[in-house]
């Protein structure tokens, strides 16, 4: 029951956040299907697109495919740009709360309950995983609704779910590093600073390689290499590779994060 209760509390406070996040990638969303069914299917949208410098095209889609189709539009103007967002969510929120609470000393009123260190982080990260876990949940659920008032009820689903699936694994990926920096830094500048510039520095590398095409000789350490949803497109899975680059990566950073916490000292 105190398991419980202190899940509650964590949720809590994580909730408004939760919900604004939630909802202006869901508007994001919408305005994009929205504005497909407004423009999407004129020609002049896919010849714009054709004439984007090849970096751009790569970075966004190595497998780049007409604009014209809802699934590609979803693809060029919604996840490929996701993983970024949910990102600089995990700094925000998870890896910024964690070093805040450290910094602080609030931790210290948590801890003088009758909680063991790592009964704490575990219910934190646990509860980190379930609202990023919600929040694309909700999202999908939004994406699958507006298609089908928009009149796309014979869009490709089975590739949305998969895009929303590998959107997931980066995700999660995020999530383990953005506890590691909070844990680590104990200091609320410095871990959002971390975890954003990793996640964009990670992001830029990526795209440069892809562009130069040596992607797969030197870019399999990087997370973004295994995300690319037109693949899942064009071969109906995910990059090969993917879900369990980012899950172990999640796990390996979260443990790390979990004993760093349980050996620090709050005192200082």
């Amino acid at each position: 029951m105190k398991n419980r209760g202190l899940f509650r509390f964590f949720f809590r406070m994580d909730l408004l956040s939760l919900v604004i996040w939630t909802s202006v990638i869901a508007a994001y969303n919408v305005v994009n299907i929205l504005l497909f069914n407004r423009f999407g299917g004129e020609t002049g949208i896919a010849e714009v697109y054709t004439q984007l410098p090849d970096i751009w095209k790569k970075t966004f889609g190595r497998f780049f495919i007409s604009v014209n189709s809802i699934e590609g539009w979803l693809v060029t103007q919604f996840f490929a740009f996701l993983p970024l967002i949910i990102g600089f969510y995990t700094a925000l929120s998870s890896g910024a709360t964690i070093s805040r609470e450290i910094e602080n000393h609030t931790i210290d009123s948590i801890l003088s309950q009758p909680f063991s260190r790592t009964r704490v982080i575990l219910l934190r990260i646990g509860n980190a995983y379930l609202g990023v876990l919600l929040l694309l949940i909700a999202n999908a659920a939004v994406t699958i609704v507006t298609l089908k008032m928009a009149g796309y009820g014979q869009a490709n689903f089975h590739h949305i779910i998969l895009s929303y699936v590998s959107v997931t694994g980066i995700s999660t990926f995020w999530l383990g590093i953005a506890f590691l920096a909070g844990t680590s830094a104990g200091n609320q500048k410095l871990a959002v600073s971390l975890v954003a510039g990793i996640v964009i520095c990670s992001f830029l590398i990526n795209a440069l390689l892809v562009s130069l095409e040596i992607s797969p000789l030197y870019g399999r350490w990087n997370p973004w290499f295994y995300f690319d949803c037109t693949h899942i497109l064009n071969f109906n899975v995910p990059v090969k590779g993917g879900l369990i680059y980012w899950l172990v990566g999640a796990g390996a950073a979260s443990v790390i994060g979990v004993i760093i916490f349980t050996k620090r000292d709050f005192k200082g």
